[in-house]
């Protein structure tokens, strides 16, 4: 799950949502799932604002990527194709400054063997207010994600580096 930064309330409330989606915690932690939660800050930035937020499963994770690799990864080997403001950088927008642009919001669901289930990334817009609205809440994603794991559909094939490679390599560098 791609957010904008610690300074956006509406990030803030549709990663928020995710908490109210009924046996979300379960369902994840049954599947052997693992939640990523991705910006372009830094690591400090996102642990500061997820802690902030009570965003603290233990089943979540928060990813600071300020060179937007997961971004161009996701682009690359899942088709997903996440917006990057003001690349190749540096943006600046509400104090902050992104060295090589700022990811916009965007969703990703794989399985296991990294089929994708769920996909979208917004496509900032003026009638979108550059892709701050209109995202598609929680617990419609969570359940066309799980009618798409029972069924095995997919929308795309992965290629290339796999997310669970992704995740490990992430995660043994905020060791």
């Amino acid at each position: 799950m791609y957010y904008r930064g610690s300074w956006c309330p509406i990030c803030r409330a549709w990663l928020q949502d995710w908490l109210n989606v009924e046996n979300f915690e379960e369902q994840l932690r049954d599947a052997g799932g693992t939640f990523l939660i991705v910006s372009s800050q830094t690591q400090q930035e996102v642990d500061d604002a997820l802690d902030r937020w009570g965003l603290n499963l233990p089943q979540m994770m928060g990813i600071g990527d300020p060179n937007n690799e997961i971004a161009l990864l996701l682009r690359k080997d899942y088709s997903l194709n996440v917006a990057i403001s003001g690349a190749p950088g540096p943006y600046k927008t509400r104090g902050y400054t992104y060295p090589h642009g700022m990811a916009q919001p965007a969703c990703l669901i794989a399985n296991k063997r990294g089929k994708v289930l769920y996909s979208w990334a917004t496509v900032p817009k003026m009638r979108n207010l550059m892709g701050a609205i209109a995202r598609p809440p929680a617990m419609g994603i969570w359940n066309y994600a799980m009618i798409a794991m029972k069924a095995d559909q997919t929308m795309a094939k992965p290629r290339g580096k796999s997310l669970r490679y992704m995740i490990s390599s992430f995660r043994s560098r905020k060791k």
